[in-house]
């Protein structure tokens, strides 16, 4: 940082604010939260456009309990980062462990519209699939968008072939629900993810019983 700072052009403002935002995660982590929040605003001096300290600021306002505060960041950084789609689609995962569910959504489609990208499907479907939240629910959607996961990856992948599964319940398929469950723990079983083998096995006694897997 300190190398950094010796030269004010451009090009290195922009380097500068990698630097300040990625010592202020370190800090963050060291649970060196006033420092963080410090290195973050530097960050966003130098390069305003760049989202990553806003996004990552809103995380540390959550955790401090100032949800008010840490959306105005996320919504700032929804307006950087345009044509990033994994950037929304971190963002969205932001806005779903806050709750809000609703701006998640609108921040995977977005990630979704500007990009071939199975990632911000896969999290759409699993949300439209399993959230608590009956008016969100959406099996037949949440089906269309798990394959066009499936699609864009090598259909192989255990994590959306388990969205396909949950999203085939909630639109009332648990023949092929149980069939693709079935399909994701065998390759969740060859990667050794026992985390994700415990949930398959527990989903697919749903799915034996006729029952969806909300969240």
């Amino acid at each position: 940082m300190q190398i950094r700072s010796r030269n004010s052009s451009a090009h290195y403002n922009a380097g500068g604010a990698l630097v300040e935002n990625n010592l202020a995660s370190v800090l963050a982590r060291k649970g060196r939260l006033n420092e963080a929040v410090d290195h973050y605003h530097n960050a966003m001096n130098l390069r305003p456009g760049y989202g990553d300290p806003y996004l990552n600021l809103g995380n540390i306002l959550f955790q401090q309990g100032h949800l008010r505060d840490a959306m105005a960041e996320w919504q700032k950084a929804h307006t950087t980062e345009t044509k990033d789609a994994r950037f929304h689609t971190v963002l969205a995962d932001s806005f779903l462990r806050a709750g809000l569910q609703k701006h998640a959504i609108a921040e995977y489609e977005y990630a979704a519209g500007i990009a071939q990208d199975p990632l911000p499907r896969n999290n759409l479907a699993w949300l439209l699939a399993t959230s608590s939240d009956a008016s969100i629910r959406d099996g037949n959607r949440a089906v269309e968008l798990a394959k066009e996961a499936l699609r864009l990856s090598d259909g192989k992948d255990p994590g959306y072939l388990r969205t396909l599964a949950a999203a085939s319940a909630e639109s009332g398929r648990f023949g092929e629900a149980e069939e693709t469950a079935r399909r994701a723990l065998r390759a969740a079983e060859l990667l050794h993810n026992r985390t994700l083998v415990n949930a398959l096995h527990d989903e697919i006694a749903l799915y034996e019983l006729g029952l969806p897997c909300h969240k």
